[in-house]
């Protein structure tokens, strides 16, 4: 079983390395598509060997109704950790460790020991309340309802181990429990962070009413042989808690001039005591700590933001851009987010950015996708797709920087190049099947925005084709803070996973929707899942038959379907079919699935031919085009 296991956790870690490789020995376009056809191949033989390790091995060991013995809980509990790494924040698989993990804290204890059933519940307590942060957090952006349950699962855990702080039940642990205890019900207090289902306003009371008594706590005689051990990192990780309060979303001005009495303490800490935690917190900086008091200071309108931003701006531009361990991801991810985000939000009603702002966002955006595209595919890749998803939020189109949907589209090609050449190659055959469709049916367009005629549409033909190839384009943008699920190539999906990647077009929609260059194309984002008669697909809120897009949707959603069904590269867990195949399907499907008059534009051979290219070598073009694009972002 351990072998199994270890081997399981290594191809995974094969995979993540394999679907984005570095260009640092790849020295042409040919060579880069060339390494890319083969390491998918690799790809889809480790899946599948994970695949049976999941399904033969770890689920009925986790589904099994006899209690575990110690052998397995301990391999489980190895696993456990091999697939999502706290302290280093090396995530591997946090999906299936979330499933280990609750079968280990569900597992019954064996034996009547009291004290070793104390410290197994402990344990398992502060292990759930790590996974269920992370994953609240992963989930935040993207599926309010997982990351709610998610929180209140961990917030459950919390209020458990907080119970052992009742002196009765503290006095009966260990030193070593005593001291895991009062660390961890400390660190509880993350639990409130990003909360998007109910008001900030609740959960920063919550938070500080709730630090506010760690600081009792801390005086009071009870717990002073305890808290003695470790009492300068205790009271630093209360005020560094508090400056991490500024992760809540838009803190009230008064709550944050309430935090900001005690969140510069954490800086003050960190530099007293330099030496000892620069070795005991080796994923916290005074960088960063700075970068959390700036957002303090923020939002409390204090007028230390604008000296705080420019000495984070110099410590920026002194960073090693070559660092990835987890404090190179904070400063070349996290630090230019907040950059970025207090840029916007120190920006006044009504007025605009100065030309040095708009150079120094631009920078920051230009540099994070360079980042992300030399970060090493490892476990805190995921970490730096978060920090880019932060971004996303605060995102705003400048002259002469990338749109919004170009920021979204080189997003996928530094992260997931699959997932870029997939948007681009329905964007190519949606254009190519529209500008046929207006050839041969243009009164199907005569509805759409602006039209009005036959003679309008033919008129206006460029004006289509170029909407329904940037809609196209943009189908797909709510992946960008899935990617990480979308990656997930080394085992089969899990329900949670599925549900996360079923939520793509309603949260490219809303995405999309927030900008002027892309809100146009909100209606095609949301339905391009739907079937032509809406009888299934997904979002089932959203009826595409209303929409005055409603030909463009149907045809990128063809697109879609016809690029994902002949790609034998990013779809690496099933064989790609052919074109004839598809189109087979294609009129089995007509008139539910598909609009009824799909299979009569395949069937014309001009558009059969210009199919069979862009499936052939315009999808090898496209590959190779990555390739230059990832060259230039690079630079």
């Amino acid at each position: 079983m351990r072998k199994t296991f270890i081997d399981y956790v290594e191809r995974m870690k094969q995979v993540r390395s394999l679907s984005a490789p570095s260009l640092d020995s790849i020295s042409t376009a040919d060579d880069y598509s060339k390494v890319l056809l083969e390491n998918f191949r690799l790809i889809g033989q480790l899946a599948a060997k994970n695949r049976e390790t999941v399904e033969e091995e770890l689920l009925p060991l986790l589904q099994s109704k006899e209690r575990l013995s110690e052998e397995e809980l301990g391999e489980l509990g190895e696993l456990n950790k091999n697939l999502f790494d706290m302290e280093s924040l090396e995530e591997v698989d946090q999906h299936v460790a979330d499933l280990i993990n609750e079968r280990l804290i569900q597992e019954e204890p064996i034996g009547s020991d009291a004290g070793n059933h104390d410290e197994r519940m402990i344990t398992g307590l502060i292990k759930t309340m790590q996974i269920k942060y992370f994953l609240m957090i992963m989930a935040s952006n993207r599926n309010v309802e997982a990351s709610e349950k998610y929180r209140e699962e961990g917030i459950e855990a919390m209020l458990k181990l907080n119970a052992y702080l009742e002196k009765e039940q503290f006095s009966k642990l260990s030193p070593e429990m005593q001291l895991a205890v009062f660390q961890n019900c400390v660190s509880g207090v993350l639990l409130y962070e990003r909360n998007r289902a109910c008001s900030d306003l609740e959960y920063a009371r919550k938070s500080i009413e709730y630090l506010k008594r760690e600081i009792q706590l801390v005086k009071d005689p009870f717990y002073q042989s305890t808290v003695d051990k470790d009492r300068k990192n205790i009271e630093f990780m209360i005020y560094y808690y508090f400056a991490s309060l500024a992760e809540i979303a838009d803190l009230p001005k008064e709550m944050a001039k309430e935090v900001y009495e005690y969140a510069p303490y954490a800086l003050e800490f960190w530099e007293q005591n330099l030496k000892e935690f620069e070795k005991r917190y080796l994923n916290i900086n005074a960088t960063m700590l700075k970068a959390q008091v700036l957002k303090v200071a923020l939002c409390a309108e204090d007028p230390s933001t604008a000296e705080l931003y420019d000495e984070l701006f110099q410590d920026y531009v002194k960073r090693d851009a070559s660092n990835y361990d987890t404090i190179g991801v904070d400063v070349n991810l996290n630090l230019p987010g907040i950059l970025y985000m207090v840029l916007v939000r120190k920006r006044k009603p009504g007025s605009g950015f100065t030309g040095q702002e708009m150079e120094q966002m631009g920078e920051y955006v230009r540099n994070m996708l360079a980042y992300l595209h030399h970060m090493p595919k490892n476990g805190r890749l995921v970490t730096g797709v978060l920090e880019i998803d932060e971004l996303l939020e605060e995102y705003v189109e400048l002259p002469g920087q990338l749109s919004f949907e170009e920021f979204c589209i080189q997003i996928m090609a530094a992260v997931h190049p699959p997932t870029y050449v997939h948007s681009n190659m329905v964007a190519k055959i949606t254009a190519c099947l529209v500008r046929n469709l207006i050839r041969m049916k243009p009164e199907l367009f005569v509805s759409f925005p602006g039209m009005g005629s036959l003679e309008t549409v033919l008129e206006k033909r460029d004006e289509i084709i170029d909407y329904a190839y940037h809609a196209s384009l943009c189908h797909d943008v709510g992946k960008v803070i899935i990617i990480d699920t979308i990656g997930m190539y080394g085992r089969q999906l899990l329900e949670s996973e599925y549900h996360d990647v079923r939520q793509h077009p309603g949260n490219g929609a809303e995405m999309a929707g927030k900008h002027k260059s892309t809100r146009k194309y909100v209606d095609v984002i949301r339905g391009h899942h739907l079937w032509y008669d809406g009888s299934q697909g997904y979002p089932d809120d959203f009826d595409a038959s209303k929409s005055p897009y409603k030909v463009i949707i149907d045809v990128v959603t063809v697109a879609d379907c016809l690029d994902a069904a002949t790609d034998g590269v990013g779809r690496s867990y099933q064989e790609g079919k052919s074109l004839k195949e598809y189109e087979r399907e294609l009129k089995e499907g007509a008139g539910t699935r598909y609009a009824p008059y799909l299979p009569e534009l395949f069937a014309d051979p001009v558009v059969h031919e210009e199919m069979e290219f862009l499936l052939s070598e315009g999808r090898s073009k496209l590959y190779q085009d990555t390739y230059y694009l990832l060259r230039k972002m690079t630079k």
